[in-house]
């Protein structure tokens, strides 16, 4: 598990090939995006939006 602020996040990309992708999608994140399961990689990598 890893605890930390997303503005930390460049210093855990390196421990997964997946995390550079995933921290992106966060930073870039849009609140205004409807709920749902995103495949950011296939089933490899996806984002669940719920409220």
């Amino acid at each position: 598990m890893i605890l930390d602020r997303l503005s930390g996040s460049a210093a855990h990309e390196s421990l997964h090939p997946l995390f550079p992708k995933a921290f992106a999608y966060l930073r870039a994140f849009d609140t205004s995006t409807a709920d749902g399961k995103y495949e950011l990689q296939g089933q490899d990598l996806v984002a669940i939006v719920q409220r």
